[in-house]
């Protein structure tokens, strides 16, 4: 499986930047929501190239973490976002966080890959 991404990620040009596939003013909505304002943590599972993940830390301002099982999409992102996002390569299961350190979970771009 992980090869599939990774040659994915090698071989087209991200379609999440192109597209814009989520534009900011979306983006911006979903945190004017009262209860989602003053977050302090948020993960972001299946980042690929880090496009979404960099706007919910400008707009949070919380320290953001960008998961993806794909090496080659995680160093575009370190590349790109990397100075606002800690960007790692990792399969889900694997990822830990103390109980209770996480405001926000994303999944967004997650599950066009898993159903």
């Amino acid at each position: 499986m992980i090869g599939k991404f990774e040659e994915l990620y090698r071989n087209v040009p991200d379609p999440w930047e192109q597209e814009k596939v989520v534009s900011q003013a979306e983006i911006y909505a979903l945190f004017c929501i009262d209860s989602l304002r003053n977050i302090d943590t948020v993960i972001d599972l299946g980042c690929g190239t880090g496009r979404f993940t960099s706007e919910i830390a400008k707009l949070t301002e919380a320290k953001t973490f960008g998961f993806d099982i794909s090496q080659t999409a995680i160093e575009k992102a370190k590349n790109k976002y990397g100075g606002s996002v800690e960007f790692q390569q990792m399969e889900l299961p694997t990822l830990t966080f103390d109980d209770n350190s996480v405001n926000l979970v994303v999944c967004s771009q997650l599950f066009w890959y898993v159903f």
